[in-house]
């Protein structure tokens, strides 16, 4: 409760859309050549490479490219049990 209301707090932050000084900076080197991930693409396809070095790219460019697995369990690693609760009944009321 920043402004003792607990309400929204307008105008607080960065407009939308505005980029961080971090981003500006990763589009400037990127700008002047290839991005790191370009790079690990580019060897990964080259088959005058050796393959173990391929294979080194691909693994590298795979977290860019593709979310890890994340497993769910219940308490203690055991099943996982839904509830659903329902808010709205579309039953007419007697």
């Amino acid at each position: 409760m920043a402004n003792g209301h607990g309400g929204a707090r307008r105008g607080a932050g960065k407009p939308r859309g505005a980029k961080r000084r971090i981003t500006e900076e990763a589009i400037e080197r990127a700008a002047e050549g290839e991005t790191p991930l370009e790079y690990m693409l580019r060897i990964m396809r080259d088959k005058q490479q050796a393959n173990d070095r391929r294979d080194k790219m691909a693994i590298a460019a795979a977290s860019y490219m593709h979310p890890r697995a994340v497993e769910v369990s219940g308490p203690d690693g055991g099943a996982l049990s839904v509830e659903v609760t329902r808010f709205a009944d579309d039953t007419p009321a007697e």
